[in-house]
């Protein structure tokens, strides 16, 4: 399994889970916002970003058709997951990665304001192997699996 763009030199790939960014942030922060009802409200917010990811907050709002995006200034993490970890301590709102805070939004630790806006990431996750085990029953196994695991995560 490899995280990225899809495409790998002289192997074969298949994405086997797509991942998307909405905003996300901690029930406190949400609170202290009286909501975040709207998605100008995020204009009183920090937003946290995540380095070199091509889904950011611009192309979100644009998705969003907020056009008028200003570069509101936060902090700048080098991993997703870092922009996550902020935005449960309350520092802000992050652009959540889906796979990434599946558990803590279930758990709470994280909540989604704007769920009807889910912008598509340029990276997924991909089964990568040799050109000579395209049709090996290994692969084939281990795909399904795959797929039967991830569908139980979507559920």
């Amino acid at each position: 399994m490899r995280y990225g763009r899809g495409n790998y030199r002289d192997v074969c790939s298949e994405r086997i889970l797509s991942e998307t960014v909405t905003p996300v942030c901690s029930p406190d922060f949400i609170e202290e916002h009286n909501g975040l009802k709207d998605i100008r409200d995020l204009s009183n917010c920090v937003l946290l970003h995540e380095y070199r990811m091509l889904a950011n907050w611009e192309a979100w709002f644009e998705m969003a058709g907020e056009n008028h995006f200003s570069g509101h200034q936060g902090t700048l993490w080098t991993l997703g997951s870092m922009a996550t970890e902020a935005a449960i301590r309350g520092e802000g709102v992050a652009l959540g990665r889906s796979v990434l805070i599946a558990d803590d939004v279930a758990a709470g630790r994280l909540v989604v304001p704007f769920p009807q806006y889910k912008l598509k990431a340029e990276r997924g996750y991909d089964l990568v192997y040799r050109l000579d085990n395209k049709d090996s029953f290994k692969i084939r196994t281990l795909k399904q699996w795959l797929l039967e695991e991830i569908s139980l995560l979507k559920d």
